[in-house]
């Protein structure tokens, strides 16, 4: 027979169970403290009138906020979720998820669920992580010193952002464009050369130049730092997609340099998770993915898109036609303002 006592502790129990699982669900996500205005630290770039993220006190930007949304929807679903915030580099970013890009290999000092930053859709990405819907549309473009120094014998032609798209494919499409002419026979040298270190942050030498291992390509860790190199001078052209040159070129004060206004590649950005091994990750991450659609495309009534508010705080240009066109079809809203 049992007793009324025995069914006391066997729900108790329970409860305890109930409470402990669900205090034990964490949710990593990680985030950039560079790539203005989609994910970066906001020590130094603080927005007074706007709302802090709930789950990012320390970071903001568009792809942040658009996380956020999802991540309250989620914590009202599973009131115990623990959201851990984690900053990763550009370099390693993909390494925290477990997925190698081409010729990086890094070492991590955490794993991450999320990847809440501005990352590119690609085949190879796909081929070994999950992805959310197209969430913003950019392309690749460059910012050049204005004017170009007289004496350009030591100064690097070209700096990025390693492990990038800008690396992979922004270059080249910047010069079959025709647009850098006068540097292009020595960009095109110093791209072709074997590289045997995959981690080698500079590519070629400037032959010319009196100084030894000044390289014709340097590849940053971070845009911060690239940044300050090109408005210091020391580089000719700093290449990146053109949503984040133009944030940080104009978060430099007196900056000498023209932004293009071309883009040479197209860039769908997505949210990338990792491709969970255990079953409580996995539906974890299917009700991220899951909530992320809801309040971007049917939010609840009187809100707008996750997708449109994030835009409004994040941006003070217009949209560009082809990505009032794809929120469109995404939020069926027809106005980013």
């Amino acid at each position: 027979m049992i007793n009324k006592a025995s069914i006391s502790v066997c729900s108790i129990l329970s409860i305890l169970t109930m409470v402990l699982g669900a205090s034990a669900e964490t949710l990593r996500v990680g985030v950039r403290d560079d790539a203005i205005p989609f994910s970066y630290a906001t020590s130094t770039r603080s927005r007074e009138n706007d709302p802090t993220p709930i789950f990012f006190p320390g970071h903001d930007g568009f792809v942040v906020r658009v996380c956020d949304r999802a991540l309250q929807a989620l914590h009202k679903e599973r009131p115990g979720l623990d959201v851990e915030v984690v900053s990763v580099p550009a370099s390693s970013r993909f390494a925290a998820l477990g997925h190698l890009e081409k010729n990086q290999e890094f070492e991590i000092d955490k794993e991450i669920d999320i990847l809440c930053d501005p990352s590119s859709l690609t085949r190879s990405r796909l081929q070994s992580l999950t992805a959310s819907f197209p969430i913003f549309l950019s392309g690749v473009t460059f910012a050049q010193l204005d004017p170009i120094p007289e004496d350009w014998r030591c100064v690097i032609r070209v700096g990025l952002v390693q492990a990038t798209t800008a690396s992979e494919t922004g270059i080249r499409s910047i010069l079959e464009s025709g647009r850098w002419k006068r540097f292009e026979p020595e960009i095109i040298a110093a791209m072709e050369a074997e590289v045997s270190d995959s981690r080698q942050a500079r590519l070629g030498s400037l032959l010319n130049c009196p100084e030894d291992g000044v390289p014709v390509v340097k590849f940053y860790p971070d845009h911060d730092s690239l940044v300050a190199d090109f408005c210091a001078g020391r580089l000719i052209y700093y290449v990146g997609d053109i949503d984040i040159v133009r944030a940080q070129v104009r978060s430099q004060p007196d900056c000498p340099a023209h932004v293009d206004d071309e883009t040479f590649t197209e860039e769908r950005y997505v949210i990338y998770g990792r491709r969970a091994g255990d079953a409580g990750k996995l539906q974890l991450l299917s009700d991220f993915y899951r909530l992320l659609a809801v309040e971007s495309m049917t939010p609840p009534p009187g809100e707008r898109s996750a997708l449109v508010t994030s835009y409004g705080i994040a941006f003070q240009l217009p949209a560009s036609a082809r990505l009032r066109a794809l929120i469109w079809s995404i939020t069926g809203e027809g106005s980013l303002d």
